[in-house]
């Protein structure tokens, strides 16, 4: 059974996808299936891999003359690399970010009746615009970080005044891009003068805003997994674990390029609070339609008040990631991980035939 893994893509978290597939690849059941490997240049180019070259990567861009691939539409998909033509049973995008967590790719997947691992379009998108996400949940009754939505038309009103987002949130605050994934696109304005430029940069790209409320607390987070048990689809929530970050804040340099943040898995909280995180973990994800795989990040205050801060639908899957991490810690290893996410892939496909 020929699985496409896609992995790369032209977001910035493009390194970190390479090393999550290879992850990923190092860990399916290769008796049961054969990972066809995709990597997406920065610039959207498709070059196929051998699992030689592939592991010795660390972007799309390391690869050789690439070979010209299609994707051929069909009942039953096939993939023509140079003379080859590899027929296409199921895919797993491990794509970070824009063109791969945004709903992009799987767009392209159910249009070719391709079964894929993660969340559909509509919940994809709906995860990777923090604004929207924010909406839902609240709607939901699912308590989350305060926040303020500002849009570029009202930042370019002469009248445009930033106290009012300092007077209601107080300083620092954060300032979000609403598509920006894995911390990227998040600044943290800790003076009145840093408001106006940061917003100014932000709205060279992007038409609305995220202005959050600072939280003072721990960096919680959960994984979600559903696993088909009886012909139904059953809700899991790991063990949460906790980030421990030495930077100001658990930006993208802590996430990947340094060494400094600890991870404690499990965290150490009440048998009382795991739970509660774990409901709403589940709770949250339903709420944003979510499917196979997700991680709920939370802040616990001083308080111990649980409030969802965002959910991603494609989470790190490197081999120190918080994901798989978490779901070994909760007695799944990262081959019956993988396993579950292919057979749910399958599931859903079967279901909604």
């Amino acid at each position: 059974m020929n699985i496409l893994i896609f992995f790369g893509g032209i977001s910035p978290e493009h390194e970190i996808s390479v090393v999550s597939s290879q992850t990923v690849v190092k860990n399916i059941n290769l008796d049961k299936y054969t990972p066809i490997l995709i990597g997406i240049s920065r610039t959207g180019q498709w070059r196929v891999f051998s699992i030689e070259d592939f592991y010795s990567i660390h972007n799309v861009e390391d690869c050789n003359e690439p070979l010209p691939i299609s994707l051929e539409f069909s009942q039953q998909p096939v993939l023509h690399v140079g003379e080859q033509n590899i027929p296409i049973h199921c895919a797993f995008p491990v794509l970070h970010g824009k063109a791969g967590e945004d709903g992009c790719i799987q767009g392209l997947l159910e249009s070719m009746h391709i079964p894929y691992v993660g969340c559909d379009v509509e919940s994809s998108s709906l995860c990777m615009n923090k604004i929207l996400t924010k909406i839902v949940l609240k709607q939901a009754q699912i308590p989350i970080t305060p926040y303020q939505i500002l849009t570029k038309q009202q930042f370019q009103d002469p009248h445009f005044s930033p106290q009012k987002c300092i007077e209601a949130f107080d300083l620092p605050l954060f300032i979000k891009e609403p598509h920006g994934g894995s911390s990227i696109g998040v600044v943290k304005v800790s003076r009145p003068d840093q408001f106006y430029p940061t917003l100014n940069d932000l709205f060279q790209k992007e038409n609305t805003a995220l202005v959050e409320k600072t939280i003072v607390g721990r960096e919680i987070e959960c994984a979600i997994l559903t696993t088909i048990q009886n012909n139904t689809v059953q809700w899991m929530a790991s063990l949460p674990g906790e980030i421990i970050p030495k930077r100001e804040f658990y930006d993208y340099a802590a996430k990947y390029l340094e060494d400094s943040t600890r991870l404690d898995i499990p965290a150490q909280l009440p048998k009382e609070l795991i739970q509660e995180i774990q409901l709403l973990s589940i709770k949250a994800a339903k709420a944003l339609e979510c499917f196979g795989l997700a991680r709920v990040d939370f802040f616990l205050t001083k308080e111990n008040q649980i409030l969802i801060n965002e959910i991603n639908t494609i989470p790190g899957f490197t081999s120190i990631s918080m994901y798989p991490s978490l779901w070994k810690a909760s007695g799944i290893d990262t081959p019956e991980l993988i396993e579950n996410l292919i057979q749910s892939a399958f599931y859903r496909k079967e279901s909604n035939q």
